[in-house]
């Protein structure tokens, strides 16, 4: 299998995939807290995006933050998907632990 290598930042990656991100992500209280236990999440955000009134509003308010964060708070949101258990929602943003698509993605930093 031919696999093509793609480099963008963590806001490309994460508007090319926006689509199906709002409706997989899970937004639970134990994210939502663990984004702001770490200091990614305000109190104030994570009361808005909690707010919400369905999981696809509530993606949409945390994605428009993530996607205006530093790269920080888009690894530690990785980091906390996978805490809670949405390894799967993790892997698709990032293409790890495998290569999704004969695709691998890695993140421009700096």
């Amino acid at each position: 299998m031919l696999t093509t290598l793609i480099v963008m930042s963590y806001m490309e990656l994460l508007r090319g995939k926006e689509e199906t991100l709002l409706r997989i992500i899970h937004p639970n209280v134990l994210l939502l807290a663990l984004l702001t236990e770490h200091d990614m999440l305000d109190e104030c955000t994570e009361q808005a995006i909690a707010a919400e009134r369905t999981n696809f509003d509530r993606n949409r308010r945390l994605l428009d933050w993530l996607k205006h964060s530093p790269l920080e708070a888009f690894d530690g949101f990785l980091q906390a998907l996978r805490t809670n258990g949405q390894e799967h929602v993790a892997n698709y943003i990032d293409g790890a632990p495998g290569k999704r698509g004969g695709r691998q993605y890695f993140i421009l930093r700096g």
